[in-house]
């Protein structure tokens, strides 16, 4: 009976290990009509594989199709399996676990080399092919003078067409849901303005785990999009060569409050190192900045005038300058040399910013320095909460125009009474530049409101310095006091 059970059991297995022959070490995909997979009927997460199984899969593609790879790869953990994947510019990808995880190829193909460390490996494919989307789309243009970068949002798969006063320079930002970012191999780049006849750079997936840049020897570059999962984000950056050109390493995030930002490490021994930074939430909030070297922050590119630069950071010097509202969908952080780690606080985005005696920091409108339509709005608060301190602000630079106005407004403490203090300016009624104002208080809340004209925005400075009113009435008790027992 027991030997019955026994060969019941390793017939079951049998049968679990069955998989299809793999002769002379090689299978061959060519077009047909219909979806196709490895194994046949294959469904995820497959058939398991014997130890050491060996077989490369090549996947023919023709001109102007791709194919759609959906690739599942189960193994123990101490298996050495793995699926080695080479697109169509022999570039290898290696992969030791997959979920149904999308691989694509364009002309003249790809292909899949699977081998199994030991027993117990699940692997699988399906595999389809599809003609690109006919979608175009023709008009960006990005200049060496530009102030923020271009960066398309569609709704469509397709391909974009960007044109360069120089070259043009693409970068990509991780997604905010990190799920995405294999769908990055989607994403493929072309030395050119089609996707005809012209150099593959590479893919979307490639460009970010090599924390590079994409660079067109034209003036000329094109995206083919080929996943439907990426469309209607904003992941790809386009700038001319020109702001570029000196940066040796990029890293980029898209990120909002539901998904944080969180830290970065920026390394610029070699060369100047960004940090590219998309939100919808309008704003990033500096927590903290460790480590060595110049960081400057600009609210849209690197560009070559520096009118969108808001701040540079000593790091290692910051204990003053922290915490930092930086407002603007987009933002570029440049370490210019040594190695710092950025850390956001994405748990405060909006409200009051608690400041203490001896912090310094500035407000800038979301598109200071580009000529657009833009606004801001911030408040500061001391800490402790209601305590008195001196706040000094002054505004660095300012563009009013038409109607727009700016309010700078607080809770001031004049003899222990609590008083409004408020300044409005405007075109006519412009602020002295550079110029500090102070008062003595517990709050301020600054209002830039461009009235729907384009401008380019404005730029405050801030200081909270310890108040004299507490020296005023400690002094001011011990003459009473010295009175009153006389």
């Amino acid at each position: 009976m027991v030997a019955t059970i026994l060969l019941l059991f390793s017939f079951l297995n049998f049968i679990n290990a069955i998989v299809p022959d793999c002769k002379d070490g090689k299978i061959i995909f060519d077009q047909p009509s219909h979806k196709t997979s490895y194994p046949a009927n294959f469904s995820s997460p497959g058939p398991v594989f014997p130890a050491n199984f060996k077989c490369e899969f090549q996947i023919n593609v023709p001109e102007g199709w791709y194919a759609l790879v959906e690739l599942s790869l189960i193994s123990p953990n101490d298996s050495q399996s793995s699926a080695v994947i080479f697109d169509q510019l022999n570039r290898s990808e290696t992969v030791f676990v997959a979920e149904s995880e999308s691989f694509y190829f364009i002309a003249s193909g790809g292909r899949i080399q699977f081998s199994t460390g030991s027993d117990g490996t699940k692997f699988g494919f399906i595999v389809s092919w599809d003609t690109y989307s006919p979608f175009i789309f023709h008009g960006g243009r990005v200049n060496a003078s530009d102030t923020v970068p271009f960066i398309p949002i569609h709704y469509s798969t397709g391909s974009i067409v960007i044109s360069a006063e120089t070259k043009v320079s693409a970068t990509v930002l991780r997604p905010s849901n990190g799920t995405l970012l294999s769908h990055f191999r989607g994403i493929i780049f072309f030395d050119g303005p089609s996707y005809n006849n012209t150099k593959n750079l590479g893919t979307g997936l490639q460009l970010w785990n090599g924390n590079t840049q994409y660079v067109s020897t034209g003036n000329s570059m094109t995206v083919l999009i080929l996943d439907f999962y990426i469309t209607a984000n904003a992941f790809v950056v386009f700038q001319d060569y020109e702001l570029t050109k000196g940066i040796k390493s990029f890293q980029g995030e898209n990120c909002d409050i539901y998904n944080p930002c969180g830290s970065f490490t920026l390394d610029a021994t070699n060369g100047p190192a960004a940090l590219q930074i998309y939100t919808r939430d309008d704003v990033n909030f500096i927590s903290d900045l460790s480590g060595s070297g110049h960081l400057d922050v600009y609210i849209g590119t690197a560009s070559q005038n520096k009118t969108n630069l808001v701040t540079t950071y000593h790091v290692g010097e910051t204990s003053s300058s922290l915490p930092q509202q930086v407002f603007g969908y987009f933002k570029t952080f440049l370490l210019t040399d040594g190695n710092a780690t950025i850390t956001f606080n994405n748990t405060f985005i909006y409200g009051t910013l608690y400041v203490s005696a001896g912090t310094t920091g500035f407000f800038s409108s979301d598109r200071y320095g580009t000529y657009a339509v833009q606004n801001c709005q911030a408040t500061l608060s001391s800490s402790p909460y209601k305590s008195t301190v001196k706040i000094r602000w002054s505004v660095s630079y300012i563009d009013l125009v038409e109607d727009s106005w700016l309010e700078v407004y607080g809770d001031q403490i004049i003899n222990n009474e609590r008083v409004t203090y408020i300044k409005n300016y405007n075109a006519s009624n412009p602020p002295h530049l550079n110029s500090y104002e102070e008062f003595i208080g517990t709050s301020m809340n600054v209002i830039f409101n461009d009235r729907g004209y384009r401008n380019k925005g404005f730029l405050m400075r801030y200081e909270i310095e310890k108040s004299s009113n507490r020296i005023f009435m400690l002094l001011n008790f011990v003459l009473v006091f010295i009175v009153y027992f006389d």
